[in-house]
């Protein structure tokens, strides 16, 4: 059973991406992966079920490339914040007539809500960077 935080950023990722992000599933995960992090695919018990989940190794690609190096600059957008309000109302009613001595009514209603908020934080690598790591 997906959470409701895995459920909502999978549909941010299909609203946003172009079919290259791939999301978090859990809140823990979400701050732990950083612009040029290195991650392991997580190997899949059963083929057939779940998406694959991917792991921070704690090791980024300037480790790599030069360990004394510091890490290259990236740029952050502006925040979007997205906000999606749920409500459920259920009710219900029921006539109950076991003999003419013993009849009833039920009557029981229920209501819910689910709010997300969402903050998105799209960070990016000028491009020059990315020609200069791949230079080294």
């Amino acid at each position: 059973m997906s959470s409701m935080f895995e459920r909502d950023v999978k549909k941010l990722v299909k609203e946003l991406g172009k079919g290259d992000l791939i999301p978090v599933q859990s809140l823990l995960q979400s701050t732990r992966f950083r612009p040029f992090c290195l991650i392991r695919k997580k190997a899949k018990k059963f083929p057939w079920f779940f998406e694959p989940t991917f792991f921070d190794t704690y090791f980024s690609l300037m480790d790599i490339l030069e360990p004394s190096s510091s890490v290259a600059e990236v740029t952050s957008s502006k925040p979007l914040h997205f906000y999606e309000t749920e409500y459920n109302e259920l009710k219900g009613e029921m006539d109950l007539n076991v003999t003419n001595e013993v009849q009833g009514k039920v009557t029981g209603a229920t209501t819910s809500s689910h709010n997300v908020v969402l903050k998105l934080q799209m960070l990016t690598v000028v491009p020059q960077i990315w020609e200069d790591l791949m230079e080294r």
